[in-house]
């Protein structure tokens, strides 16, 4: 009997030993586990003459030790000196399992925040995973992003892989092609009609809302303008949410949790192989079902009746491109709605919460946009893009509240990475925590929680108190829409439509807060779950003349 157990000792560490260096899949370590107890079971009744019960009983004992001794070995590995990342300080329970993680994204919704503690506790590298580091320095930023995607990216389950979720550098540069042609340059031009249509129509909501006295939930009205405005700028049209007041099917809250889901999965990416089997695979797929519709209606259009929207343009392919499938094509429209309505909703309101309760920076920014309005209430578009104090407000509220507050994880690969003169081992995941980077003193001085958009402003920093409350401005520390070959592609559009809609409504009317606005109260119900969640927002709109 002793002997029997000592051997399953041995067999655990054995185990652990080869595991370290041939990571199995779920289902393959399951097989294995499986493999030993049938062998187990058949030794004990065919050899020992066990009865079938004993047998039963003592095959459950030994898989029971034999998994108890391998997570004791694990952990023990992961709490030594001899792991690989044993210098790197961090919380013991991070050390041991990414469990840590997920209880931070989807137990608290605080991650931003711990990661902000324990950075300003334990200095610039942050051991945050078993095989994973936090690095919170600006100048690691582009030693950080130069390296390839970590398999974070391919833990959602999906059919397809969408352009962000791309680990292969050659195939992910051919689809970034596809998608610079839909969201750069002259494309950006032919989606300004739609965005002002929409405008229109969210300023005739929020007429009718200030004319029938009522105070607006700005984030409720904000999420259906960005999912309609995105809707007919991703593949003409599909969502009239502002139209029926509401989301009646229910897409902004089935992308809000499949982000979550997103955010949790990729902390555990071989959840993916045992979600693979289920026949609906999250919130996600969900909505990728969705947008099949759409892609067969546009590989039905005529090429000479080609729409102006971004996914018609991605799947044009060119000669010597490899064309999409339904399933990219699917994944690549879930991405177009995620990405573009949570960036639009978050830093909207993030701009007129800290404009709407200073009015004399809300003077001040009316003032700079009323000259690009003509007398007829024309915009001119190309004037708006270059404001210097409406350029900096906007830069300010991606600051202060980032629409990504966790960078995106890289890996160091088979020859490990130097960071900061620092050397990081082979198969290490590192990301740099966007939140806390952006909210460091050492980044953007003693008033870095505090929003001033005359930081951004040079010329105007000119005293001595101004230099010592505003300096330094660190621009190599603000990544809102990261940085290196897998940035966001599509941040010019983003900041189009941003500048655009923010003008028309600071040009008609001025924001306030609801009487009972409490702003502590109302930054501290901010919760990070992949996507910020939050108390809502109430304002009230006066009509300028």
């Amino acid at each position: 009997m002793y002997d029997t157990l000592a051997a399953v000792v041995v067999l655990s560490l054995l185990s652990h030993a080869y595991f370290k260096r041939n990571e199995p899949q779920p289902f393959q370590f399951l097989g294995y586990l499986a493999f030993g107890s049938t062998l187990s079971f058949a030794g004990l009744v065919g050899i020992h003459k066990a009865t079938i019960f004993q047998a039963l009983l003592s095959t459950i004992l030994y898989a029971s030790l034999y998994l108890a001794v391998l997570s004791t070995s694990i952990i023990a590995y992961r709490l030594s000196p001899w792991h690989p990342l044993a210098a790197f300080p961090g919380p013991k329970l991070a050390v041991i399992s990414k469990w840590w993680m997920v209880y931070n994204v989807l137990g608290k919704g605080g991650r931003h925040l711990t990661l902000q503690k324990l950075h300003n506790n334990l200095g610039p590298f942050v051991r945050v995973g078993p095989n994973e580091l936090s690095i919170n320095h600006a100048s690691a930023v582009r030693s950080v992003y130069k390296l390839d995607r970590a398999v974070f990216y391919q833990a959602t389950p999906s059919k397809g892989d969408a352009v962000i979720t791309v680990l292969d550098r050659q195939r992910h540069a051919t689809r970034r092609q596809a998608w610079a042609r839909a969201v750069t340059g002259e494309a950006m031009y032919s989606y300004i009609p739609p965005t002002q249509r929409r405008i229109k129509q969210f300023l005739e909501i929020i007429q009718q809302q200030t004319s029938a006295g009522k105070k607006v939930i700005l984030d409720h009205w904000l999420s259906l303008f960005f999912m309609d405005l995105m809707g007919d700028m991703g593949f003409s049209g599909g969502f009239e949410t502002m139209k029926a007041g509401e989301d009646k099917d229910g897409w902004i809250d089935i992308l809000g949790k499949g982000v979550m889901f997103t955010a949790a999965m990729g902390q555990l990416p071989w959840l993916k192989t045992i979600m693979m089997l289920l026949p609906q695979r999250g919130p996600i797929e969900s909505f990728q079902n969705f947008t099949h519709d759409k892609i067969l209606e546009i590989q039905k259009s005529p090429k000479k009746d080609m729409r102006q929207d971004i996914l018609s343009t991605v799947m044009d392919h060119r000669p010597g491109s490899t064309p999409l499938t339904l399933d990219e094509a699917a994944a690549d429209s879930a991405l177009i709605v995620v990405a573009a309505t949570d960036t639009g909703i978050q830093t909207a309101l993030s701009f007129v919460r800290y404009i709407c309760v200073d009015q004399e920076k809300q003077r001040r920014l009316q003032k700079e946009i009323d000259e690009v309005f003509d007398q007829t209430g024309e915009l001119d578009v190309k004037a708006v893009m270059h404001l210097p104090y409406f350029d900096a407000c906007i830069q300010e509220s991606l600051r202060i509240m980032p629409p990504g507050p966790f960078g995106p994880p890289k890996t160091t690969g088979e020859t490990g990475a130097r960071i900061l003169d620092t050397w990081i081992p082979p198969s290490t995941t590192v990301h740099v925590p966007v939140f806390a980077l952006h909210r460091d003193p050492a980044n953007f001085g003693p008033l870095a929680d505090t929003f001033i958009p005359e930081r951004w402003l040079e010329s105007e920093i000119t005293s001595t108190l101004d230099k010592q409350k505003l300096l330094p401005c660190n621009r190599e520390a603000f990544v809102p829409f990261s940085t290196g070959y897998s940035s966001c592609i599509g941040k010019q559009l983003a900041q189009q439509n941003l500048k655009i809609f923010l003008a028309y409504l600071f040009h008609a009317y001025e924001i306030l807060p609801s009487s009972d606005f409490n702003a502590k109260e109302f930054d501290a119900s901010y919760k990070e779950y992949g996507l910020w969640t939050h108390d809502p927002f109430k304002v009230k709109f006066i009509p300028r003349q």
